[in-house]
């Protein structure tokens, strides 16, 4: 279960427009995906500063810090007792659908859920 939504939160926010602005250091009037993908296209001044790397080292490090398995327990923030505890709450709700616009209604709805329970 994913209790964050992040991915969905990176995907508008890397692709969101950031206004123009005339007299902004920074660039403007286009979004960070696109300052990162063609940075010299968006200002004439940008530079491009990628740092290309071999992904067989890349692939070779993480086996070394114990491949998807460890990725994995890395990412997961909470414990199993919690995750069958909000799993249960969130089955009360049927399951509903996490988009941007619901995440927030559905958070309190579980938090709801979790604190009768434990009172």
């Amino acid at each position: 279960m994913n209790w964050l939504w992040l991915d969905e939160f990176c995907e508008y926010w890397n692709n969101h427009h950031i206004s123009s602005q005339k007299h902004k250091t920074l660039p403007s009037g286009t979004s960070p995906c696109q300052m990162w993908l063609a940075p010299e296209a968006v200002h004439a001044t940008s530079l491009n500063c990628s740092i290309k790397v071999n992904m067989d080292t890349v692939h070779q490090l993480r086996e070394g810090l114990g491949g998807i398995e460890k990725r994995e327990q890395a990412f997961h923030f909470i414990n199993a007792e919690f995750e069958a505890l909000a799993d249960n709450a969130l089955g009360e709700l049927n399951y509903p659908d996490i988009t941007l616009s619901s995440s927030w209604d559905i958070f309190i709805a579980v938090v709801n859920i979790l604190l009768r329970d434990n009172a």
